[in-house]
């Protein structure tokens, strides 16, 4: 199940807050762009306030017995997140 199908499931007023985690986690795509204009793979500066906003959203989603969507504690985080935000973005709720 890919995170925007978990979001749904969770109830007002958490889904609120895991709303305002997944803008945060939204900020990897344009820096994206940033490193493959640059040719470099991101920092961990970079990372860090991803990785914290990774963190609390699967908080909220195992609040509600989901699994994890984002796995910070991965090597491979960035590109995991970026898989995830483009499954996301390819899977448009109706209406969006």
């Amino acid at each position: 199940m890919i995170f925007s199908e978990k979001m749904k499931a969770i109830p007002q007023p958490r889904r609120a807050d895991l709303w305002n985690e997944y803008r945060v986690l939204c900020t990897a795509l344009a820096l994206q762009v940033t490193l493959k204009r640059e040719n470099r793979p991101p920092t961990e500066e970079e990372l860090l306030p991803l990785k914290t906003t990774a963190n609390n959203a699967n908080a909220i989603l195992s609040e509600y017995g989901f699994d994890p969507s984002f796995f910070p504690e991965s090597e491979d985080f960035f590109n995991l997140l970026i898989n995830e935000l483009s499954a996301v973005r390819s899977n448009p709720a109706r209406g969006d």
